[in-house]
């Protein structure tokens, strides 16, 4: 599976673009139960389709672009992970062991309720980073 925006089959592909405002991130371990209700809800919160991302594999890190060049994801969660030793990697064992990482596009006023979202359908490690600053998101 590639990186995908959430899509009603979960099959349709698009770029995992990066938001200028931030994103929530947080994973889920069981996504093919986990994702269609969290996509509903996500959807019935207003996030455009296109603001919801799902990787779901190691290789999704090196395959997904950015609409302005050819930075990737995995580039991109370097750079704001570089503060946080071993985020990277933790990230790299989640997607082996089957598990999705979810990223939603959003700004900081909305932080918060998109994490609930996430938490309501298994999300864990959830964490807020916007453009100077990454902030964990508990249940």
């Amino acid at each position: 599976m590639t990186a995908t925006s959430v899509s009603p089959t979960l099959s349709h592909t698009t770029p995992f673009r990066m938001n200028q405002s931030g994103h929530v991130y947080g994973f889920v371990d069981d996504p093919e139960r986990a994702l269609p209700a969290l996509r509903d809800e996500l959807l019935a919160a207003r996030i455009p389709s296109a603001g919801i991302h799902v990787a779901s594999s190691t290789a999704d890190l090196d395959d997904v672009g950015h609409r302005s060049g050819p930075s990737r994801l995995r580039a991109r969660l370097g750079r704001l992970l570089q503060t946080i030793d071993g985020h990277l990697p933790r990230v790299e064992a989640e997607l082996r062991a089957g598990h999705a990482l979810i990223g939603v596009a959003v700004d900081d006023a909305r932080k918060g309720e998109i994490a609930q979202i996430l938490h309501r359908h298994s999300g864990h490690d959830v964490v807020y980073y916007g453009s100077y600053t990454w902030q964990t998101l508990g249940a």
